[in-house]
């Protein structure tokens, strides 16, 4: 598994992944609760740099769709992915995934979107959505005070408390 998910962080762009960086993965792939920042490589610079800067505080997953199609649809993903991780983050670059299944187990229709999801989960109180011109800082807030399940309320508190210390 952790081989797998290796070779998965470097197609992705992420040349510097070791099997260090696959444990933090790997954990995080068996951690109860995800959360997800979906977005579309052609969102304008500033958004996704500021996206991928508030997901990185608390390691949530940049999310896109697929990639343009064409012999150079893959590579040119990739180093839109590397430029958006080189300018938010340095060294501390949130992880991305194509995934287009999660765009519609959470009926994600436009983007930027934020998901915060206990991992697997499907039902309404296992997850908590929110689309728009919303930063993840934002966001967090308005599950913490707005959402009808405690247990997202509480997932949504601390996340918001963490992203709160790091000066957002």
């Amino acid at each position: 598994m952790k081989r797998f998910l290796a070779g998965v962080m470097l197609l992705c762009g992420q040349s510097h992944a070791s099997f260090a960086d696959t444990d933090t993965v790997f954990q995080s792939i068996r951690h109860p609760w995800s959360s997800y920042v979906f977005v579309s490589t052609n969102m304008p610079d500033a958004t996704l740099i500021a996206l991928a800067k508030q997901a990185s505080v608390v390691h949530a997953v940049m999310v896109i769709n697929g990639f343009p199609s064409g012999d150079a649809g893959w590579s040119k993903s990739q180093q839109r992915i590397r430029e958006i991780n080189t300018a938010c983050c340095g060294a501390s670059p949130p992880s991305w995934q194509i995934y287009p299944q999660l765009f519609q187990q959470y009926r994600i229709v436009s983007v930027p979107s934020v998901v915060i999801a206990k991992t697997g989960g499907t039902r309404p109180q296992d997850f908590a959505k929110v689309t728009g011109d919303i930063g993840f800082g934002e966001a967090l807030k308005l599950f913490a005070q707005k959402s009808s399940y405690p247990d997202i309320r509480n997932r949504a508190a601390y996340l918001y408390q963490i992203f709160a210390k790091s000066g957002y």
